[in-house]
């Protein structure tokens, strides 16, 4: 036994000085692999499926011609996915992540906390994913979040943003760009749009190994004021992933939230961070699946189905549009409108303003001030043909409006 010990390590040093893989690396890692996804992947069935293939194509010489330490990885990943289809599962090289784990292992406690407060100070260069938080016209509020980041490292932040919102008549949470990341951000996240007295199950996860489920309701105590009445909109893409896709899935089957966009498609599986496979290798391994309270299933290869389909890119627009209905449903006072419709403006939401203003033409078809306003708004869009229709429109309701004048012998010289 001491001998085959010395056999591999010199192996593995063998590799690790050419920088090349060699058939027992080859084997030993295929075999840690096997040994992991046996032991832990969410689905015992195709854990023994993988597991099965994986030997089958060493056996058959598929992995002989692979030198590389990357592609080995990718390819494995590759195979992998092929038959679970699961996207949380990846194999990667990287011997540096594994060597700086290994030392972590040996760590003091302080030295620990040390490591994690340095984490926590690379990571609020980025604002824990917290990209961009304002008040839209209308008083809706707008969060750009581009990362699910730990409850304990981003709760100050996620806190600040959501008191920042609680004012707003309307949310709309951007999840389009957002990478995933962990289920207590979710939570606590979700706990804003519920009462105190509140005890609602968001979802639960069920890990494979000792068959343990762990429930994740909304928080009786949250750093901040709740919006349990505050219409809720969420926005996602092809790029939402993993956490960010639960949260909009559990608001969504809640019936708390409008979910707009794109599908989704990444999964539902959690992994609980990557794992060391060997000194060369770690793995993205899929412990633990969700499960909603309502479904009784998740999003898993289906995606997550969005209440509106629209491109991504229109996703913001048509959301604002939504809300835009609903905040004229309760007033239409002209004034209102045209005044909201010039805020749009100023916001840099043409498209927005003449919305609004299209509006107010509709609701005020005498009115020469809607259809001025209309017309500068096209004017302001490019659109000749439409901004002189409009003015004209104006003019002949009222022919006293000098700068209407004004603007449609601009645009009439400028043909």
């Amino acid at each position: 036994m001491l001998f085959l010990q010395i056999v591999l390590l010199s192996n593995l040093a063998l590799a690790q000085l050419s920088n090349k893989l060699n058939s027992s690396l080859r084997f030993e890692t295929i075999k840690q692999l096997s040994v992991m996804i046996n032991d832990l992947y969410v689905n015992p069935d195709m854990a023994t499926k993988m597991a099965n293939q994986l030997t089958i194509n060493l056996q058959n010489g598929k992995y002989d011609t692979i030198d590389n330490f990357g592609q080995f990885g990718r390819v494995l990943t590759d195979d992998l996915f092929q038959i679970a289809h699961d996207r949380h599962l990846r194999i990667y090289y990287d011997p540096t992540r594994v060597s700086t784990l290994k030392k972590l292992e040996k760590f003091s406690e302080e030295e620990k906390r040390q490591v994690w407060l340095k984490d926590n100070e690379d990571k609020s260069k980025t604002n824990f994913g917290f990209k961009e938080i304002k008040i839209l016209p209308g008083n809706i509020g707008y969060l750009c979040l581009t990362t699910m980041e730990k409850v304990d490292i981003a709760g100050e932040t996620a806190s600040a943003a959501m008191n920042f919102l609680s004012n707003s008549d309307f949310i709309i949470i951007d999840l389009r760009n957002n990478n995933g990341g962990w289920s207590s951000i979710v939570q606590y996240l979700a706990s804003f749009f519920y009462k105190e007295s509140d005890d609602i199950l968001f979802f639960q996860q069920h890990y494979r190994k000792n068959n343990e489920v762990v429930q994740f309701r909304s928080l009786p105590y949250i750093q901040g004021k709740r919006m349990e009445k505050t219409p809720l909109y969420i926005l996602i893409s092809k790029n939402t992933i993993s956490a960010a896709e639960n949260f909009a899935y559990s608001l969504q089957k809640l019936g708390r939230a409008v979910v707009v966009g794109e599908k989704s498609s990444f999964g539902a599986h959690g992994t609980g961070g990557p794992r060391i496979m060997n000194d060369y290798y770690m793995i993205q391994l899929p412990i633990s699946e969700n499960i909603n309270p309502i479904t009784k299933t998740n999003w898993e290869e289906s995606g997550v189905d969005p209440d509106i389909h629209t491109e991504s890119k229109d996703a913001l627009n048509k959301s604002i549009e939504i809300i835009l209905d609903k905040i004229f449903e309760k007033n239409n006072d002209e004034q209102f409108i045209n005044t909201l419709g010039y805020s749009l403006v100023q916001d840099g939401k043409i498209e927005l303003a003449i919305y609004t203003f299209l509006k107010n033409t509709n609701l005020y078809p005498q009115s020469a001030n809607a259809y001025d306003s209309l017309g500068e708004a096209y004017m302001k869009a490019g659109n000749k043909e439409l901004a002189i229709e409009n003015y004209e429109k104006s003019l002949k309701l009222n022919p006293n409006n000098p700068s209407g004048k004004d603007a449609l012998n601009q645009l009439k010289n400028t043909e």
